[in-house]
């Protein structure tokens, strides 16, 4: 056992089971570790590293803004938080967007269930705060992002969970129509589930859950973080025409990965994206959704 397996076993939280293999590098596709072996990089950093490891475009951006600019926070203006939401916003195709940066998938899907829970309120009163997922999904770790999450093993060690979280069958919009009763607020809903083991959803489902959350004034937020096969994508899913293509989500969350045609040189994990219809300056009430790009 290396140095760095013994240290990180003894001082590291065990929060992940890990594989006995301590990486040194990386180049492209291609892993080292401590002991000279290379691999094949099939994982790419749960789909993060885009580019591949090493990438110069993407060694020398990182290093040209930490010399630059590292950390301001939140407090104040800088011009390529700016350039990154608007290329965004206009790579979804929102030209009215707004768009939230957080540092975690489960950030941006708490924020997504905040901001629809304020949403409904504002509009029909604090009776419809309910949330309906769906079984099998994973939204998160938080303790919000885990109750919408549609594994109940995951639950059991932290509960009890946070209430207001229904979870219904995917690819099954009967479930979903038997399941509203007046009290929910929005449907958070994965576009491709990927923990639950890549199920890919059938003809029609995602067009038909909008339309369902549509007529029944919910607000329905994608969470895009892995697949990013809805709204989050550079190119078109479907042809024009195709019966399959929903229309957009009025909220998603999004995972930007290292992307070499950004317009601007950052790296950030997740993206809340907001449409006007749920925008509310200084009430914090948007729509979202997750990037993949």
């Amino acid at each position: 056992m290396s140095g760095a397996i013994e240290r990180s076993e003894k001082w590291v939280m065990p929060t992940y089971r890990r594989l006995p293999v301590t990486f040194v590098r990386g180049e492209g596709v291609y892993l080292f570790d401590d002991q000279g072996g290379k691999y094949l990089d099939f994982v790419a950093g749960i789909a993060v590293a885009a580019l591949g490891h090493a990438h110069p475009a993407v060694t020398d951006a990182v290093a040209r803004q930490a010399g630059q600019l590292v950390h301001t926070s939140n407090l104040y203006y800088t011009e390529p938080s700016g350039r990154l939401a608007e290329a965004l916003c206009d790579k979804l195709g929102w030209p009215d967007g707004k768009v939230f940066f957080a540092s975690s998938g489960a950030e941006a899907n708490e924020c997504a269930i905040k901001l629809v829970r304020r949403w409904a309120s504002d509009r029909f009163g604090p009776s419809r705060f309910g949330v309906i997922a769906t079984q099998g999904s994973f939204h998160g770790r938080t303790l919000g992002a885990l109750a919408a999450t549609g594994q109940p093993a995951k639950w059991e060690p932290f509960g009890p969970m946070p209430g207001g979280f229904s979870h219904v069958a995917y690819n099954d919009t009967e479930a979903l129509a038997d399941a509203l009763d007046g009290t929910q607020s929005g449907m958070l809903v994965e576009a491709v589930q990927g923990e639950g083991g890549v199920v890919v959803p059938s003809d029609g489902y995602l067009a038909s859950i909008r339309k369902i959350c549509d007529e029944h004034d919910l607000a329905l937020v994608v969470d895009e973080v892995q697949s990013g096969t809805w709204v989050a994508r550079l190119e078109p899913v479907w042809e024009p025409g195709d019966p399959r293509a929903p229309a957009p989500p009025p909220a998603a969350t999004l995972r930007i990965r290292q992307e070499r045609r950004s317009p601007v040189h950052l790296i950030v994990a997740a993206v809340l994206v907001a449409l006007p219809a749920l925008v509310q300056i200084g009430r914090y009430v948007w729509y979202t959704r997750r990037a993949n790009r």
